[in-house]
């Protein structure tokens, strides 16, 4: 699950992004969208930048 939001949200960006350079937009509505996007994308990678936890040993 977290792959694909990984995915969606990475496709999201330039796709706003490219409907705003092509006028299928307005630039107001491409900004929105492309930061939304951008933001939305943070925390969906943000798991595979942080080094995981090592277990704790519960002896």
């Amino acid at each position: 699950m977290l792959k694909q939001a990984v995915l969606i949200h990475g496709v999201d960006t330039p796709a706003a992004f490219y409907a705003g350079q092509r006028g299928e937009i307005s630039p107001k509505a491409a900004k929105l969208t492309t930061t939304i996007s951008t933001v939305n994308t943070a925390p969906a990678i943000t798991p595979y930048a942080v080094e995981p936890e090592e277990p704790k040993d519960n002896r």
